[in-house]
């Protein structure tokens, strides 16, 4: 498994951010943007090392779910994406919120499964945020995060 270089993630982190600041973001969308990107900094910048396999989520997840949602988001027409009901009542940024919601939530799991050492919470809450938060257009983590070479020429 090859381990994302911290850089590249702190690189896809800026452009989310990015995003939010362009200004098409309601408040609450960027609130939490700001948390979640927050939250993954402070991980990476932790004395404790990483394991490879929270590096590995932790990159798709500022690859891609994070960014992919947003931009999803953006695409559609804010009255529609605001004030239309899509699935279950909620609109899309219902929706949108409850799931930067739930990742800010694992993510802050997460970072105290790191501070206190505890192995197997950080195992569950790593397998957690893979499966959970897995990039919305389907492609895999190595793929996400572009950790698949392809064939040589």
């Amino acid at each position: 498994m090859t381990v994302p270089h911290d850089r590249g993630v702190l690189g896809s982190l800026e452009q989310t951010q990015a995003l939010v600041e362009a200004g098409t973001l309601p408040p609450a969308v960027e609130v939490r943007v700001d948390r979640i990107a927050d939250t993954i900094r402070d991980l990476l910048g932790l004395d404790s090392p990483a394991p490879t396999e929270m590096r590995v989520v932790l990159a798709a997840v500022a690859h891609g779910c994070l960014a992919e949602r947003v931009r999803d988001y953006q695409r559609l027409p804010r009255a529609y994406a605001d004030g239309r009901a899509v699935a279950g009542g909620r609109t899309t940024l219902m929706a949108l919120v409850d799931t930067l919601d739930e990742l800010g939530l694992t993510l802050d799991r997460l970072y105290d499964a790191v501070c206190r050492a505890d192995h197997p919470a950080l195992e569950r809450h790593s397998r957690h945020l893979a499966e959970a938060f897995e990039s919305p257009s389907g492609a895999s983590v190595e793929e996400v995060t572009g950790l698949v070479q392809g064939p040589t020429p």
